[in-house]
């Protein structure tokens, strides 16, 4: 494990390099190294190949430097309370890392969707039951659950008088 403090960003936000070295860390996709900006105290794990040094499983920003990385957002809201370098490193939190970026866009998508669904049918809005069908969408979504149990549990979740109104 690699951890310094960033000297300097590249301009296409795929590389960065550490103070006191003049070697060049790279990544594959931006995403990678969200959050990470000069003056970031990262984390991270690499390979060398040839004159490249490649990140594997993307940076963790341990402090400073700017907003936030994604992966501490997402361990912020994992129901283990798994720690975000966990997330960040591809651990299996609460999913496997080479499925990891598609099942965040489930979910996002599956919160979405709770969320419209109750601005029109609820008021007020309960957080926990926007939640609670967020989840049902995305294993819905993600080939977790089929058709019947899918509705099944989001009538579950939604509470008594949804099941009453079916």
């Amino acid at each position: 494990m690699t951890t310094g403090t960033v000297e300097a960003v590249r301009k296409d936000r795929k590389g960065f390099k550490l103070e006191g070295s003049e070697e060049w860390y790279s990544v594959y996709e931006a995403r990678s190294m969200s959050g990470v900006n000069r003056g970031s105290e990262v984390e991270f794990e690499f390979t060398r190949k040839d004159r490249w040094l490649n990140v594997v499983g993307g940076v963790v920003v341990l402090s400073g430097g700017g907003p936030a990385s994604t992966s501490v957002s997402l361990a912020a809201s994992s129901p283990s309370g798994t720690s975000s370098r966990v997330a960040a490193k591809g651990g299996e939190w609460p999913i496997p890392q080479d499925l990891a970026a598609e099942r965040r866009i489930m979910r996002q998508n599956a919160l979405e969707r709770a969320m419209e669904y109750f601005a029109q049918h609820s008021d007020p809005v309960n957080p926990k039951h926007v939640i609670r069908v967020a989840r049902e969408f995305e294993s819905y979504f993600s080939g977790d659950l089929d058709m019947e149990e899918f509705e099944t549990s989001v009538l579950r979740s939604m509470g008594p008088e949804a099941e009453e109104a079916s």
